[in-house]
Parts: structure tokens; C-alpha cells; sequence
């Protein structure tokens, strides 16, 4: 592959190679950073590419990087050689290393999984907030309901508003079949009261 051939061409030319620049000043270093190829990143450095020769725009290889892959790889260098070059000259911020990494992903973690336990206990919390207020709405109602008038007929609580109720005289009742057995009831009652008297 294409590893083989650039170890092979750097082996052969001597490293000299890993220095040479283009017309915008940009060693090898630069342009694969530039690329995000982050293994020929990471082979150039083993060989020996400067990571802190700038280019003729004052760039660093570092700072010609796009992806994040490409500037961790950097890191990772730094991270498993750290007295070899001035870092701070690199522009590479801090070290990287697998367990710094996993660490890092673990934290990340924990966190998704604190949010999703906030997240679990404000959905439960809301869930107990509207079984309370149904709660206290249906104490309400049976409440109010036990307060209504009873229908001067049968004695059911009557419900609804006054609106729905039906009046005769002084009388209240839940439905017009009411207001009309009680008035064959009080016409009975007058009648036997008149036939007493």
C-alpha cells in the first residue's frame, strides 16, 4: 500500500525528504494534516517530520488541520513522546493518550446517563404533579357535587349547572319526567286534602 511506498521513498532518499517545502513553504507534514490523513500524519512524525517548521503563512502543521482525527493524532504523539519537540512551538495543545481518551469517553458517558436520569425524574415527577392535580380536581368535583340540591322528585344530586335543572314553583328536578310525576303527585295529595276537608 501507500505506507509501504513512502517508508520505502524515505528509506531511499534519506529523511532530508520529510524537510522539503513547497512553493507556500508546506513541509509533507503540512499537507498530509491538511489532508486529515492521520496515519501518514502519524508516520511522518515516527520518522522524524518536524511538527513545529511553519509554513509561509505562519502555520504549524497543527494548525493546518480540519478534522479532529488528524489534530488528535498529533496529540496522541505528543502524548507518547513528550520531551522530543517544543509542543508549544507545535501548537499542540495537550497530550492525548488511550487512557486519557477512555477516561474522556467514560466521563461523556456518565453524563449522557446522568441526563437521562434527570430527564427520567422530571417525566415521573410530572406524571405524579398530574395524578395529583386529577386528584384534587375529582375531590373538586365530588365535592361540589355533594353540595348540589337533590331533585324534589327522586332525591338524586342534581348535576350540571342551575341551567340544566328544571324549576316549577318552588320545586327543583333533574329532568322533566320529574317536574311531571310530582305534579301528578301534588295533584293527588290536593285532591285528597280538598276531599278531607
Amino acid at each position: 500500500g501507500i505506507k509501504e511506498e513512502i517508508v520505502a521513498f524515505v528509506e531511499k532518499e534519506g529523511s532530508e525528504v520529510l524537510f522539503l517545502s513547497d512553493d507556500n513553504g508546506s513541509t509533507i507534514l503540512h499537507l498530509v494534516a491538511e489532508m486529515g490523513e492521520t496515519t501518514l500524519i502519524r508516520l511522518f512524525l515516527d520518522f522524524g517530520s518536524s511538527p513545529e517548521v511553519t509554513n509561509f503563512r505562519g502555520l504549524v502543521p497543527y494548525q493546518c488541520c480540519k478534522k479532529k482525527e488528524a489534530r488528535d493524532s498529533f496529540r496522541y504523539f505528543m502524548g507518547e513522546n513528550p520531551t522530543l519537540w517544543d509542543y508549544s512551538k507545535a501548537a499542540v495543545p495537550s497530550a492525548l493518550s488511550k487512557s486519557i481518551e477512555e477516561a474522556r469517553k467514560e466521563k461523556a458517558k456518565a453524563k449522557k446517563k446522568r441526563q437521562a436520569q434527570r430527564r427520567k425524574q422530571a417525566k415521573a415527577k410530572q406524571k405524579q404533579d398530574a395524578e395529583i392535580a386529577a386528584k384534587q380536581a375529582a375531590a373538586e368535583a365530588a365535592e361540589l357535587e355533594a353540595m348540589a340540591p337533590t331533585c324534589s322528585m327522586c332525591g338524586n344530586r342534581l348535576k350540571g349547572d342551575t341551567g340544566s335543572w328544571f324549576h316549577r314553583l318552588n320545586f327543583t328536578y333533574c329532568s322533566n319526567q320529574c317536574v311531571q310525576r310530582h305534579r301528578r303527585v301534588l295533584s293527588a295529595e290536593a285532591a285528597l286534602n280538598r276531599l278531607k276537608a
